[in-house]
């Protein structure tokens, strides 16, 4: 993967610095207007809980012994590729990163059905929790484990208030399949 290097000489690869600039435009968009609940796009949704999840992570990566920072990049750049496109659909004029990233084109990425509602912020929730996960895989301390699992169930609650079951079900589905391809 080709880097970027800083003034000061640092590398960042690109799909760290694609993360942050999403986790950014995620804050940015957040509204406090009264939105429908029926078909929300994407930036309709409160992003907390993507913030709660990568301070999480933060702590994670400073704990998990042999992660250093190419590791540390990866899982973050991941773990961001998997939110994104857990809510491309949900974007007017989304443009996946399928075809901008060296040989992502070649796996073939769930679509949502057509004419079936989804949560975004839902399918996003499941999809960061499985990635992280598959990002630190056995390197994970039960204790940890259970916190991401926790947190993946009371946001999965949070964000499934007045969201009827199937949508949330068919939501939480298909961001576990996002992160299961990437």
């Amino acid at each position: 993967m080709k880097s970027l290097t800083a003034s000061n000489g640092n590398t960042y690869p690109k799909v760290l610095i694609i993360c942050i600039i999403f986790c950014l435009v995620l804050i940015e968009s957040c509204s406090k207007d009264p939105v429908n609940l029926e078909n929300k796009m994407a930036e309709d949704y409160n992003p907390d809980f993507l913030l709660s999840y990568y301070n999480h992570l933060c702590t994670i990566v400073k704990t998990t012994p042999g992660f250093f920072p190419p590791q540390a990049s990866r899982a973050y750049g991941y773990i961001g590729i998997a939110a994104y496109e857990s809510i491309i659909n949900g974007i007017d004029g989304g443009q996946s990163l399928q075809n901008q990233l060296n040989e992502f084109s070649s796996y073939k990425l769930p679509q949502p059905i057509d004419g079936e509602k989804y949560n975004w912020a839902i399918a996003s929730n499941a999809a960061v929790s499985k990635m992280m996960k598959y990002m630190f895989d056995k390197n994970l301390t039960s204790a940890t484990r259970f916190t991401i699992d926790s947190l993946e169930t009371v946001f999965h609650k949070q964000l499934s208030d007045k969201v009827d079951l199937s949508t949330s079900e068919r939501s939480r589905l298909f961001g576990q399949k996002i992160s299961d391809v990437i």
